[in-house]
Order: structure tokens, then sequence, then C-alpha cells
């Protein structure tokens, strides 16, 4: 009987001595990156390129905007505006009240094995109707975000590609 009380404390002991240390190990990787949303707070910019529309003057035009993000834990907030457009090597930048804003919503999906997952929302008010944009983007790094989107802006699709910093683009629409 004594064997096996002496025998059942130590299992006791060895199982909470295993949990301590498993929650240390935790804690301690919890303040590293490995375990951390990615930081998308900042001034980006985004360039997307249209590859399936249903008006096919559209396909090939690339779009950029300019936009602030700010994040609170895994959700994003943010505003924008279209600076340029570039269709088939024609260059529109748009400048004063030309340029249409955006409202962004979305969240990131941190991956701890590939990387990390951003969907973002944004509706727009176009030259001649509203749209409706989402942005299925992976991290790539601090610096890059890459991915595709839907618009129900002539029911188009393609890829995009956002950049931290301004590349030389400035604001000019918000009052």
């Amino acid at each position: 009987m004594c064997e096996a009380i002496k025998e059942l404390a130590i299992s006791v002991v060895g199982t909470v001595i295993g949990g301590l240390l498993l929650a240390f190990i935790f804690i301690v990787f919890s303040h590293f990156s490995f375990f951390k949303l990615p930081a998308l707070s900042g001034l980006w910019r985004f360039q997307s390129e249209t590859c399936e529309t249903s008006y096919n003057t559209y396909k090939g035009m690339k779009l950029t905007f300019l936009v602030l993000m700010w994040q609170e834990g895994n959700a994003i907030h943010g505003s924008g505006e279209k600076v340029q457009e570039d269709l088939k090597g024609a260059i529109k930048t748009f400048t004063g009240e030309d340029r249409s804003r955006i409202e962004i919503r979305g969240y990131v999906t941190k991956r701890y094995f590939t990387k990390s997952e951003v969907v973002l929302h944004f509706n727009e008010q176009g030259e001649k109707r509203p749209s409706s944009t989402m942005h299925a983007l992976r991290v790539c790094d601090n610096e890059t975000m890459e991915g595709t989107y839907a618009s129900t802006a002539a029911d188009s699709s393609g890829k995009v590609r956002w950049t931290r910093g301004s590349d030389g683009l400035v604001f000019e629409g918000f009052v």
C-alpha cells in the first residue's frame, strides 16, 4: 500500500512539474514573434490588377490606393484614397475631389506554420456607381502582403499587392 501511495505521489508531482514547465514555455514564447499577430498599423499603398472582368476594357487595369490602417488585436480598420489608374499604359492620376475614398474593415488570422492571412473589405463610391471589394491576403513580411481580390465593380477579380509606405504618393482628399 505504501509503495502505491509513493508511486501516485511521484506521478502527481511529475504531472504538476510538467504542467508548470509547459505553462512557463508558453509564457516565454508568447512574448516572442512566433505567437504574435503581424503588426499592420501604418501607411500602406496597394495596387490591384484586374485579371477577370465582365467589362473587357478593364482587363489588365491597375489601380493604386493609398491607405492609413490601424489594428486592434486581430481587427483591422482603415481609410484610403484611389490615387492612380493605369489602363493599358494610359496613366490617370486622381487629385482632389476626383479621388474616391474607401473605408476598410477586416481581420488577421495568425498562422503558426504558414504565413498569416488578412481579409479586408471596403466600399468605394466609383465614378458610375458604388462597389464592394474583398481582399484575401498573405502577410509576406513586415513590408508586404499579396493575394487576390474580388469586386462588384465590373464583376472583376485579380491580384493585389500591398506595400508599406507611400512611395511618394500623398493624401489630398481628406478634410
